[in-house]
């Protein structure tokens, strides 16, 4: 991804142009790189995963492996391009 123009807020809009093997999240319309987990969180990640999906089993609710993509929204925006906030879990 190329460097953020400074005070430039990027939307959900910008995200899907930016290469898919970039890991990017968005928060108030600032784009932010992230590394890519250590094997040693994977291993927590699964553990703690598997244990939750097991609790869970035969409730309603669900369990999603990492990384999981997010659009949080405030209620108001009609359009991609309105979304400021993009995260991966």
């Amino acid at each position: 991804m190329p460097l953020p123009q400074e005070k430039r807020q990027y939307t959900y809009v910008d995200y899907l142009a930016w290469p898919e093997d970039e890991r990017v999240e968005i928060i108030d319309g600032v784009p932010y790189m992230q590394a890519t987990p250590s094997p040693e969180h994977q291993e927590i990640s699964m553990n703690l995963s598997t244990q939750i999906s097991v609790y869970l089993k035969g409730k309603p609710c669900k369990v999603y492996a990492a990384p999981f993509s997010v659009r949080l929204t405030k209620g108001d925006e009609k359009k991609d391009e309105d979304m400021y906030q993009y995260f991966q879990i």
